[in-house]
């Protein structure tokens, strides 16, 4: 480390404290910046924009890079550049070929007018999309400003406090508006595009388009923070949001915490398995949807550049010759409430009644971004604002000196490029924001100024920028108050270091980077995903099985206990494992196939060793018990356990909170968590109980999952297994795997020597690893094709395969090896009993069928509890 890094600096005591720790910051940005190019050269080598010249990039966007303006005198529109939207600015610097699917707010009711608007825009490469039924469209806006903007910045929407009809309008105006912007997607769309929904207006896109087209590349990114759980499922229409995000290949946030809220509410809300890559959602029609942080940057450049230009400087000009040698206090905000301005307000406020000698040195230049729809409670807030802002001049200024210029405008970009250049301070104090690229543009203009930048702890910029920046709660108006005081004041040395860190952030992580990074990775998302989906074999043929069967030397057949007992019915499930029982048919199919000595039969299991005894009683074959945390041959024989020592400190603080959810929910139950066992299992069965409490079951299902990771699980070595109607929590590296591959290491130990392994399962999702481990190189010493499960494809081909398959294995050996016998003796021909190979077909032959019916899988179940049917077949040539 030292070597590749250089060493950390100790600690000099001619130091400060925060000197000291200004150092260590310094060394942390350089060994981040050189981990962040190691990482990037061995984790992802992104495309070349180039490589995208034969398909298109579609931004789905609330508006366009060019708009619609009318001339007042001849009322004739003209496009004219969008210059307020910061997205536009955003993305208009990426060097990808785009395509914009926008919304045109303008009304344009003469249609000449709007097919040249159309026309023009084509040019452009954009698609405007016009509402033109003007509830719709009023119900659409209203949903966005009065719901989902409030809620997702965590304020209580108003429309609550209206009539139940109002909000049923407002949500349906918003289907129909994704709808609509669906439908122009798939008329511009063609093989191989990749789709880039933005923001939250179009939440249900993602979905829309993959009902229609299960391979199309779909990205989308929000722009806004995502809220908590418990905030998220306030929204009558949650599920349905949810579901409509969820038919993105990736999902992007500005920020960790967002994505965390999002992965909680897809558990919380719809009982999905989440990991740290992204949900599992192709029960829901949907696919596997990867979700990461890819914090937004900007053109620095741009900003950079306007260091040297004539018109900036002349703006800079006139401004110092207006504020003289007053150090200047910046602000830039959007007209809204989740932007802090009284916040601020009144930290400036305290800060000039608590340090009168700063009064006439310093100036606050607040700029504040009009609500161009005019809301009426922005108005109001406006007018607090102006009023405010009365008060503390008229309290603080001299007929020379206001302490506060506030001015309710757009600036245009060499106005606004002058004032960060020219800014000594620029402060920040959102009380919720998904990045604030307010921040980015301001560093990027302090290269040589190295101004302060005050930073809110609720900006997603804060966990970007807060290195170098001084953070604040803008709800403590005294601790505020105090940081503008420490911006003032702060030596130059510090200042330097401060800005050289956001700086050098801000200049490597531009608006290009953070494109580059999500495309790249929805290239990768949807690579994997098709090659996924190629991998879906055909339906497992038994008779060709069977003949596969017939003709090798040395047979696996392992079978899932589940696959193999009689199927009982609206029973108390807690007295499931006293009554299950293994029908006499099975039971006569597995002692034939155990007697003989070319077949192994491993039986796997997730219940207790009492259980499988009782079933096994008499049968020559491997047991597992406890997800193979227990393993035995035969019954005769002692259990052995998969480790010798286990850490099992979780299960304690897991048994309370599985036991408060037991006590809560009725009709479940909980299985293990005694001195010997292994695991501990949560169940509920939601077939024998009412539709009311079989909704209820399943909400205290996902709530009781959160909780576990929230607090027993968070740190533990343990494994979570959420099934249908059941949650297991098990040690790590306990599973039906890891004792096979014991079994074979250390008890059977000829593993290699197996030409036909088959195994007919129905398994948590987390223990599929085993039909990988099946054909790797530590299992078999060939190549075989490995395909995995896919869901929703699989439920069309459920009625094929029966639990009941092993006795029809059986019958088909019976009356192959009669074949085989009959053939011996009419051609004189040496037989070695049953299961002589046949060389009847060559071995590209028998490798072929094989491939054509390997790794097949049947569906029986709704959710995540599947079976799976796995013949694999090796040529040893």
């Amino acid at each position: 480390m030292e070597a590749a890094f250089g060493p950390f600096p100790k600690f000099d005591e001619s130091l400060s404290i925060q000197e000291f720790w200004m150092r260590q910051a310094d060394n942390m940005r350089r060994l981040g910046s050189k981990l962040e190019r190691l990482r990037r050269v061995q984790a992802r080598q992104r495309p070349d924009p180039a490589s995208f010249d034969e398909s298109h990039l579609i931004f789905v966007a609330y508006t366009l890079p060019w708009i619609p303006e009318q001339n007042e005198e001849t009322k004739e529109w003209k496009l004219v550049p969008n210059e307020m939207g910061g997205l536009i600015s955003t993305l208009k610097s990426i060097s990808y070929k785009t395509h914009w699917v926008g919304y045109i707010h303008e009304c344009i009711e003469d249609k000449e007018e709007r097919e040249k608007i159309k026309r023009e825009l084509k040019e452009r490469n954009c698609t405007p999309v016009f509402i033109d039924d003007k509830e719709v469209r009023n119900n659409f806006e209203s949903f966005l400003s009065d719901v989902i903007w409030q809620l997702f910045h965590y304020n209580m929407p108003s429309i609550f406090n209206k009539y139940l009809e109002t909000y049923e309008n407002y949500w349906k105006a918003y289907q129909t508006v994704n709808e609509l912007f669906a439908e122009t997607v798939r008329s511009i769309y063609k093989e191989d595009d990749m789709v880039w929904v933005h923001d939250y207006q179009f939440m249900l896109v993602p979905q829309m388009l993959r009902r229609d087209a299960q391979n199309m590349k779909i990205g989308f990114f929000l722009h806004t923070p995502f809220p908590g759980p418990e905030i998220f499922r306030i929204i009558p229409f949650r599920a349905e949001i949810l579901k409509g995000l969820l038919g993105s290949n990736l999902i992007g946030f500005n920020a960790y915490d967002y994505g965390r809220h999002f992965l909680g509410s897809c558990t919380k809300l719809l009982g999905l398995q989440c990991s740290t890559e992204g949900v599992d959602a192709m029960r829901l029609g949907g696919t596997f949807c990867v979700v990461g942080a890819y914090p937004i940057g900007i053109d620095a450049e741009k900003f950079e550049k306007a260091l040297t230009n004539a018109s900036v400087k002349a703006e800079m000009a006139q401004l110092r010759e207006t504020f003289g040698d007053r150090l200047i206090i910046l602000g830039v905000d959007k007209l809204d409430g989740v932007k802090g301005i009284l916040l601020k307000l009144n930290a400036f406020e305290l800060f000039l009644s608590q340090n009168p000698s700063w009064r006439e040195k310093c100036v606050l230049v607040e700029i504040i971004n009009p609500d161009v729809k005019e809301r009426s409670e922005n108005r109001k807030l406006l007018s607090q604002i102006h009023e405010k802002v009365t008060k503390i001049n008229g309290q603080y200024g001299t007929f020379t000196n206001m302490p506060i210029h506030q001015l309710d405008t757009f600036l245009d970009f060499e106005k606004l490029a002058a004032l960060y250049m020219l800014s000594d301070v620029c402060m920040i104090t959102s009380i919720r924001d998904g990045m604030n690229l307010i921040s980015y543009e301001y560093v990027a203009c302090q290269k040589d100024n190295h101004g302060v930048l005050i930073l809110s702890e609720f900006a997603g910029a804060a966990k970007s920028l807060g290195a170098g920046a001084l953070t604040v709660n803008p709800w403590n108006v005294k601790h505020t108050a105090k940081s503008i005081k420490k911006a003032l004041e702060m030596p130059k040395k510090e200042r330097q270091k401060r800005s050289l860190i956001v700086h050098d952030y801000v200049s490597k992580h531009t608006a290009q980077d953070w494109a580059q990074s999500f495309v790249s990775d929805l290239e990768s998302s949807c690579k994997e995903m098709t090659e996924f989906r190629a991998k879906i074999p055909k339906a497992l043929n038994i008779s060709d099985t069977v003949n596969l069967f017939s003709r090798k030397k040395r047979r696996l057949l392992i079978f899932d206990l589940m696959q193999l007992t009689e199927k009982i019915k609206h029973i108390d499930y807690e007295q499931f494992h006293n009554l299950v029982k293994i029908s006499y048919r099975v039971k006569e199919a597995l002692k034939r196939l155990s007697a003989e000595k070319s077949v192994v039969v491993i039986i796997i299991s997730s219940i207790e060793k009492k259980y499988m005894e009782r079933l096994f009683d008499g049968y020559k074959v491997w047991i597992m018990a406890e997800n193979g945390f227990y393993y035995k041959y035969g019954t005769d024989s002692e259990w052995k356990t998969l480790r010798e020592s286990v850490d099992l400190s979780w299960h304690d603080g897991v048994y309370n909170v599985l036991r408060y959810f037991m006590e809560r929910t009725p009709g479940s139950y909980i299985v293990g968590g005694y001195h010997d066992s292994s695991y501990i299992s949560w169940h509920y069965n939601n077939e024998t109980v009412s539709t009311s409490d079989s909704e209820f079951q399943t909400t205290q299902a996902n709530d009781l999952l959160v909780n576990l990771f929230a607090d027993p699980l968070s740190n533990a070595n343990a494994d979570v297994l959420f099934g249908r109607n059941s949650i297991q929590i098990r040690p790590l590296k306990v599973s039906p795997m890891y004792c096979l591959d014991k079994i074979m290491k250390t008890e059977i130990g000829d593993h290699e020597t197996f030409d036909f392994i088959s195994i007919i399962s129905k398994l948590y999702r987390k223990d599929e690893d085993i039909y990988k481990f099946l054909v790797t190189d530590d299992f078999l010493s060939g190549s075989v094709s490995v395909h995995e499960p896919d869901r929703k494809n699989s439920t069309k081909t459920g009625s094929t395969a029966s639990p009941l398959d092993i006795d029809h294995l059986t019958q088909h050996l019976d009356q192959l090896q009669k074949k085989q016998e009959d053939s011996e003796e009419k051609d004189n021909g040496s037989g070695g009993g049953g299961t002589v190979a046949d060389d009847s077909k060559s071995v590209d032959e028998t490798k072929s069928i094989g491939a054509a019916s390997s790794h097949t899988l049947f569906s029986r179940e709704e959710r995540d509890v599947f079976l799976c049917t796995t013949e694999m077949v090796e040529s040893y040539a």
